[in-house]
């Protein structure tokens, strides 16, 4: 018994300490240094997290391409696909319309609100470091788990449609 236990308890931590974990937990001390050590601010930190929606969102339309498991013929994929990606991309715009008018940058009164913030965001380096780390965190994932290891053999199109936007309520 005392053996059953301890290879259960070293399974649980093999998948909470997978190779996969440790890269995804690398990605987010790239924010986590930056506003510790780098000072930014809550909005860029708010707003990177809004962007690894949109990342998880362009990985998930790949998983739902890619799945061969519960549901996923190509009729389903051919519905399944753009729907997600319509509706997904309908609610991070107005997941972003709402981050920037509570963080103030976008406002009727400032119309070049918006295009700084664009500029800020994407081309000031900081934030380009810490979405690079999360593309290839969750590409690594994709790679890994997904296709090396399988998951896609299983993976159950409903699910995975659904999957990402529990995030999106988490963030709000």
């Amino acid at each position: 018994m005392a053996l059953e236990n301890s290879s259960a308890e070293k399974n649980k931590w093999e998948g909470i300490l997978s190779f996969s974990s440790l890269v995804l937990i690398a990605a987010n001390l790239v924010p986590l240094a930056g506003a510790l050590l780098l000072g930014w601010s809550v909005f860029l930190i708010v707003f990177l997290f809004w962007v690894e929606n949109l990342v998880i969102g362009i990985f998930n339309i790949i998983k739902l391409t890619l799945a061969h498991g519960k549901g996923s013929n190509l009729a389903v994929k051919i519905f399944t696909v753009p729907f997600f990606a319509i509706h997904y991309g309908g609610f991070c715009a107005g997941h972003c319309v709402f981050i920037l008018a509570v963080f103030g940058k976008w406002t009727d009164a400032d119309p070049t609100g918006f295009h700084n913030f664009i500029r800020d965001i994407f081309i000031d380096e900081k934030a380009i470091y810490a979405v690079l780390a999360l593309f290839l965190s969750h590409g690594f994932s994709l790679v890994y788990n997904f296709i090396l290891k399988g998951e896609r053999m299983q993976a159950d199109i409903n699910k995975l449609m659904t999957a990402p936007y529990s995030r999106i309520v988490l963030l709000h």
